[in-house]
């Protein structure tokens, strides 16, 4: 049995986000990508700054660009999704909706890692 082991699963985790990011919003911290479940200081042990992270699941959010189900998004520098790859934008998740517009809400699944996109075109 191992005996440094902290987190099980490492799925909700209290962690640094900007200033007054609302619950719900999808944020990048290093290289983890997920979204807040509290807002910035709100929350159990979340101190100023800081905000329950849940870096699992699917949400409901904002996304520009139109989408094919399983296609990539990614994560903008000032934390929107997109489905434009480019500098400074960060592979999030992945499309669990099919939609022709260009704007409005989708179903994302994190993907816990992104990758710059711009080091991969």
């Amino acid at each position: 049995m191992a005996l440094n082991e902290i987190f099980k699963k490492a799925e909700h985790l209290s962690l640094p986000v900007g200033a007054d990011v609302p619950a719900g919003s999808p944020v990048r911290i290093g290289v983890l990508n997920g979204f807040t479940e509290t807002p910035e200081g709100a929350g159990v042990g979340n101190v100023d700054g800081y905000a329950s992270i849940n870096l699992v699941g699917a949400f409901k959010v904002e996304v520009a660009g139109a989408l094919e189900k399983g296609q990539e998004v990614f994560i903008t520098p000032t934390n929107t999704l997109t489905t434009t790859a480019g500098t400074g934008n960060f592979s999030f998740g992945a499309s669990l909706t099919e939609r022709t517009a260009t704007s409005g809400l989708a179903v994302v699944a994190v993907a816990k890692f992104g990758i710059n996109s711009a080091a991969t075109a």
